[in-house]
């Protein structure tokens, strides 16, 4: 098959759960299948288009600087109209027999629903998350969270629902779950002693984040031993870094993954506290690692610093790798990509 993925940020030019998780099973698609991937055009990029690990890579418009990315530690519209609008003369200069595209920033959804109706099809949406009317309203504002809201409400129903958990299957309202997946060669290939009293992060420095919940949690911490060390950069990171103590270590994106994994491999617990994401790769990979793990919904209504504490004393859970392995992954979206096409 020849396969369109729309996914306007590439891994590791950009760095992200989201932009690991979609890299992964990019790659492995591409073992059997012609694949095309729209983007834009990041920093680091050879050309415009290229080929990158068996990914026909094929940039639509320029991405914006990091500044212009943001307004207020939010996405800015205007990134997301040029790339909605630059999308589909690109789109039309190839016959794709399947389109797959990623639900945010949303209005490329729309481009995409055009060349499918004219081209016959069919159109996937991947969604690594939904978030709710309140979430829309508290993190853009009555008038632009309302607009947010609608605009979702209305692209979940333009193509075939692929979501990332049943949680945020339930929230979209349907769709066929297609989890994360794991390096499972690389988790075990890494050889590193626990540190007791030591908790993770990894997350895009955004207030949605709620990365300052778990810095101040930490500060609450009596014990000298203990340890946080966040991984990730955004226009919080100045604020944040105010908020931490000498403790706290901010490392930004690692180079590598297998950087990332050998931390997580040294950490006793791995710390999630973001409201609006599903059991996303990151908490996946945690676990994998051997962490004690903890989300938002570990923290809901209860004292955060408290729950930090009695996580020092719990065993991790278990998990079966073989189940999450990523080749197992691609084979069910590729049955499912077959039995809509």
């Amino acid at each position: 098959m020849k396969i369109g993925f729309v996914h306007d940020v590439l891994y590791p030019f950009v760095t992200g759960g989201a932009e690991h998780k979609a890299f992964e099973l990019f790659t492995r698609i591409a073992r059997e299948h012609e694949v095309h991937l729209f983007t834009m055009y990041w920093k680091g990029m050879p050309s415009w288009d290229f080929n990158y690990h068996g990914i026909n890579v094929h940039c639509v418009c320029r991405a914006p600087s990091k500044k212009d990315f943001y307004t207020g530690g939010r996405r800015s519209i205007g990134p997301a109209i040029k790339f909605s609008l630059a999308l589909l003369p690109k789109l039309f200069k190839y016959d794709l027999d399947v389109l797959d595209c990623d639900e945010f920033p949303f209005l490329h959804l729309w481009s995409a629903k055009f060349y499918s109706l004219i081209k016959r099809v069919p159109l996937f949406i991947t969604f690594n998350e939904y978030w709710s009317k309140n979430y829309w309203m508290n993190y853009a504002g009555r008038f632009f969270g309302f607009l947010g809201f609608i605009i979702q409400s209305l692209s979940k129903h333009l193509g075939r629902a692929l979501c990332i958990s049943e949680k945020t299957r339930e929230l979209v309202g349907r769709g066929v779950v297609i989890p994360c997946g794991l390096d499972v060669k690389l988790i075990n290939s890494i050889k590193v002693k626990r540190i007791p009293y030591s908790i993770i992060t990894a997350s895009r420095l955004i207030p949605d984040k709620n990365v300052d919940k778990l810095i101040k949690a930490f500060n609450e911490l009596d014990d000298e031993k203990a340890t946080l060390i966040i991984l990730g950069e955004g226009p919080e990171l100045r604020r944040l870094k105010k908020l931490a103590g000498k403790r706290v270590r901010f490392l930004g994106f690692l180079k590598s993954h297998r950087a990332v994994l050998k931390l997580m491999k040294s950490s006793h617990v791995y710390a999630s506290m973001s409201e609006r994401e599903g059991f996303g790769m990151s908490l996946l990979e945690a676990r994998a690692c051997g962490c004690v793990t903890l989300n938002a919904s570990d923290f809901r209504g209860r004292n955060a610093s408290a729950i930090l504490r009695k996580s020092f004393k719990r065993k991790p859970e278990k998990i079966d790798l073989r189940k999450h392995d990523w080749d197992k992954i691609t084979k069910k979206y590729e049955s499912v990509l077959k039995h809509f096409s």
